[in-house]
């Protein structure tokens, strides 16, 4: 679009200069004009859409200032104001389908009666009118039935029909509908014209691009119009024997997913990757059909942020156990970059990992408990954990908070707080199966057929008086949590 400046003011204008606020979309001819305007004179400048923007409604302001000097300007304000203008342009899709995909006529015998003319129907698919040209072709009669012009949605009806004298030989060509803004549709021509038993040649085979009657046969090459990306064809009917070119474009944010080649026999060909989204296939005895298809490029999974611990190792079996805890807020470092996965786990930690878990809930409970001091960072979960029922204590008064808690002690605490479900689990197969107390026992059963806890060592025993180690912890929790899920 053009647009002029005039300079309304009383004195000349020089060092008028043009700017835009949408430069990503819109280019503009000149920034800078170096002549200067005198009172009453004009001048012009372009802006334009940049080409192939998507879909889409697209605006820019529109800025021009001069630079007279401020001393000047502090007079007359009101006739060297910056002119402003607005330019809006709107990207409409286009494109045109035909129906049906292709025609075919049959075989005649040479002498013969004009075959039955055939319809095909052209719709307007996109959001532009366009205005189709008059389609030709050298073997077929091709009429018009209606306008031409077609509104957004609007359908133009074409009669097809093989034309008389043709010659023995396969007619097979492309015939294109075309439109303005370079829309186009494609239907695929058939016509067979053979020599009756006993007679002499008429000419040999028809050429389906040059002059029927002479030369190799030539055979169409049909698209299916896929969606998200474009299929380009070269040429689009070839003889047997030659190269035929198939360009896949996808739309941004896809790729190519599947590219087909099919005979008249439903037979795929064989095609050769040439690179750049370009692929190249031999032209058999018959006409094709290509079909493409284009899906969304997955995205990128987001990957997980490392560990800020230099004690845990990626190869270290105890490292998912890590990061999971770590990621859920379960449990933290024992320092700014160390967990100290050998470490033992206290009780007061276990039963602050579980009210972390449970959202860390207030709760009105008096404990009995004479180590568990007031006002400590594991205080409020022990008072939760006792009224839950889920620890209890030694019995003597003490909950024995900063000792190291037992894999038995860490089964039953994990057990209560589940729900104490029945368990069928047994300890039989475990060598020192019968060291777990008794009071643990249904815990340990239902922590063994959970699969929370697989043994040690070898895998042949529990150790149920052995310590729980921070990485033994956080592994256990991690399988129970995906166990629930």
């Amino acid at each position: 679009m053009t647009f002029t400046v005039t300079n309304k003011s009383a004195v000349p204008l020089s060092g008028l200069k043009v700017s835009l606020d949408n430069a990503e979309n819109f280019t503009l001819d000149i920034a800078l004009m170096d002549a200067s305007l005198a009172p009453g004179e004009s001048t012009t400048f372009t802006v334009s859409p940049k080409a192939e923007l998507a879909q889409g409604s697209y605006q820019t302001n529109i800025t021009v200032t001069s630079d007279i000097p401020d001393v000047v300007a502090q007079y007359i304000p009101d006739q060297v104001a910056p002119a402003e203008a607005t330019m809006i342009c709107t990207v409409k899709t286009v494109g045109l389908t035909a129906a049906p995909a292709s025609l075919d006529f049959g075989s005649v015998y040479t002498g013969y009666t004009q075959p039955e003319a055939k319809t095909v129907t052209v719709t307007n698919t996109g959001e532009q009118a366009v205005t189709l040209t008059q389609p030709a072709s050298q073997y077929y009669d091709v009429i018009t039935a209606g306008s031409l012009e077609l509104p957004v949605g609007g359908k133009a009806t074409f009669t097809v029909q093989p034309k008389t004298g043709l010659t023995t030989g396969e007619y097979s060509e492309t015939l294109t509908v075309s439109g303005t803004y370079g829309v186009s549709a494609d239907v695929a021509l058939r016509f067979v014209v053979e020599q009756q038993s006993g007679g002499g040649s008429s000419g040999g085979s028809s050429s389906g691009g040059g002059g029927g009657g002479s030369g190799s046969a030539m055979y169409a090459v049909s698209l299916a119009a896929p969606e998200h990306g474009t299929v380009t064809l070269s040429p689009k009917s070839a003889v047997k024997g030659s190269t035929v070119t198939v360009t896949a474009t996808p739309d941004e944010g896809y790729q190519l997913d599947t590219l087909t080649v099919t005979d008249s026999q439903g037979n795929r060909l064989k095609l050769t990757d040439q690179g750049g989204g370009t692929y190249t296939f031999v032209m058999p005895g018959s006409q094709v059909k290509v079909e493409a298809s284009f899906v969304l490029i997955p995205e990128e999974p987001d990957q997980p942020e490392p560990l800020p611990f230099a004690d845990v190792d990626e190869s270290a079996w105890y490292y998912d156990g890590v990061a999971y805890v770590y990621g859920k807020g379960l449990m933290t470092g024992t320092g700014e970059n160390t967990f100290n996965p050998d470490g033992a786990t206290s009780r007061a930690m276990l039963a602050a990992i579980l009210w972390r878990l449970e959202g860390s809930p207030v709760v009105n409970y008096a404990m009995n408990f004479a180590d568990v001091e007031e006002g400590q960072w594991y205080t409020e979960a022990i008072r939760w954990a006792a009224s839950e029922g889920i620890v209890t204590g030694y019995g003597d008064g003490a909950f024995g908070t900063n000792d190291s808690i037992t894999r038995e002690q860490f089964a039953v605490m994990l057990y209560r707080y589940a729900g104490a479900q029945p368990a069928s689990g047994t300890l039989s197969t475990f060598r020192d199966g019968t060291a777990v107390s008794d009071w643990a026992a249904e815990a340990m059963g239902w922590a063994v057929e959970a699969g929370l806890i697989t043994g040690t060592g070898d895998g042949s025993t529990l150790t149920p008086q052995g310590q729980a180690t921070r990485a033994q912890a956080a592994v256990l929790l991690m399988r129970w949590q995906e166990a629930l899920s």
